[in-house]
């Protein structure tokens, strides 16, 4: 494959895949069974590294709940290292 095409592939699925957490974050917000912020600080996660606006919401969210969100980069460190 195209070492530009991967790039763009990669950079739409995490697109895609990090709003799409943030939406069923949202979605969580209002049922009972999903943990909302949860999902929303996964989706975050997913796309800080693609915008500089995130990037500022996901500091934000590191002081305002660092145990969320250390368990969050923990999940990430272990699904990069499988």
């Amino acid at each position: 494959m195209n070492a530009k095409y991967s790039a763009v592939l990669r950079k739409t699925l995490r697109f895609v895949a990090g709003w799409s957490l943030i939406v069923v974050g949202i979605v969580g917000l209002f049922l009972p069974l999903l943990q909302g912020v949860v999902f929303i600080i996964l989706g975050v996660i997913v796309l800080a590294p693609e915008s500089p606006r995130i990037q500022r919401l996901r500091d934000k969210m590191a002081t305002r709940a660092p145990h969320l969100f250390n368990k969050t980069l923990l999940f990430r460190q272990r699904n990069h290292e499988q």
